[in-house]
């Protein structure tokens, strides 16, 4: 009888023991994560005042204003130099653009390296000035021509033409947390104005991944 009993114990203790870990799951979750990539750029400042002497146009030093009355002259061809709107970035580096012939700083918050390309617009208000896409040593009646130019660089052999529909690249792998200084060379229409109303363009610049 003994025997019997223990045979049987013996039979259900192999019943319930189950196959595997005893603390196994069914089912199991796998967590996945993502970051998401935002392009995030800034420029400082985000204005330009052609010609004009004082530090509301953007300028740390004397700057071109010979006449005396911050007005923009046509066929000249204007920098956004704080060392003056009359002198080519290439003075202080020697061919080389240098810091501090450039007005405009981009930073590059996005958290990888990229490439920024610009584009600039007609002039509208008063006299309208047209951008003919050709650079900054092509105008014409009603047409002005604009480049950009980057710390660094060589003057005028790197200069970038602005077009005015298409963006052009203009600074190549910024890398992340890096900042650049960069400016606009701008050769203003060949006919005289006709009105003393500002004019006001528009340069748009636009953040891709550096690939």
């Amino acid at each position: 009888m003994r025997k019997t009993i223990l045979a049987i114990l013996l039979a259900l203790a192999l019943v319930l023991i189950p196959v595997g870990n005893a603390f196994a799951a069914s089912s199991v979750d796998v967590s996945v994560y993502a970051t998401p990539m935002v392009l995030s750029i800034t420029v400082t400042p985000d204005s330009w005042y052609i010609n004009w002497a004082d530090t509301s146009g953007g300028h740390s030093g004397a700057a071109y204003d010979p006449w005396g009355d911050n007005r923009t002259r046509p066929s000249i061809t204007y920098f956004s130099n704080p060392l003056g709107d009359n002198l080519t970035p290439d003075i202080v580096g020697s061919g080389t653009t240098d810091n501090t012939e450039c007005l405009f700083q981009f930073a590059n918050l996005s958290g990888v390296p990229v490439d920024i390309s610009c584009k600039m617009g007609n002039f509208a208000g008063g006299d309208n000035m047209t951008n003919g896409s050709g650079g900054y040593t092509v105008s014409s009646d009603n047409i002005f021509g604009a480049s950009a130019y980057v710390s660094g660089t060589a003057w005028p052999a790197a200069a970038v033409t602005l077009p005015l529909l298409t963006d052009a690249k203009t600074i190549d792998n910024l890398g992340n947390t890096l900042d650049i200084w960069w400016g606009v060379a701008l050769k203003t229409r060949t006919n005289g104005f006709t009105s003393a109303t500002t004019m006001t363009s528009t340069i748009t610049c636009t953040a891709a991944e550096h690939l």
